[in-house]
């Protein structure tokens, strides 16, 4: 099985202080399943879980992945969307059953192959199924808008892939929304 886009999330999420509380995105179809990610904001630190599944209803979770630091707004004039920054803290990857983690270890996902079920491992700095994770204390350049209850992040693109302030997004991608939700795993 391939884990192709599996760790898409990682360049597109972004955070500021009037984001407190916690939103949802969709079940998002990738080339070998879906994706569904969970934003949590208290104070000025975030947390972002992202599940993987086989289902288009993203209710059977196969992998779950973890990753968490600090964010603040901006100081630069945007047209769409207020820009912010965040401070990548650690990133964790867990199998959440034998059979996963058993393809994972056969495809050395992120270059690990002991890979065990429910046991999470640290992929910060990696770089897994083609996509460079960030590295703790790694800076991330982004923008977010919200409307009522519901909020958009900024558009990655090759040219606009938010790993500097120079190639910070320029849209909001309202393709993938996120809406206010109690917390829930």
């Amino acid at each position: 099985m391939k884990f192709s886009l599996l760790f898409c999330l990682f360049s597109s999420i972004s955070f500021a202080t009037s984001l407190q509380g916690n939103w949802k995105g969709k079940c998002e179809t990738v080339s070998q399943g879906y994706l569904q990610a969970q934003l949590s904001f208290s104070d000025n630190h975030y947390q972002i879980l992202t599940f993987h599944s086989a289902s288009s209803k993203c209710d059977d979770r196969n992998i779950k992945i973890e990753t968490s630091g600090t964010f603040a707004e901006a100081d630069w004039d945007f047209s769409e969307g207020t820009p912010v920054n965040y401070l990548s803290g650690a990133t964790f990857v867990t199998p959440l059953s034998g059979g996963i983690a058993f393809t994972m270890n056969i495809a050395g996902l992120c270059g690990i192959t002991n890979w065990k079920a429910n046991q999470k491992k640290e992929v910060s700095g990696k770089v897994c199924d083609g996509k460079n994770i960030p590295k703790v204390g790694q800076t991330r350049y982004d923008l977010y808008g919200i409307d009522e209850s519901t909020l958009f992040i900024g558009k990655m693109t090759k040219e606009n892939d938010g790993q500097s302030e120079a190639t910070r997004p320029l849209e909001l991608d309202t393709d993938s929304p996120y809406t206010a939700t109690p917390p829930t795993e």
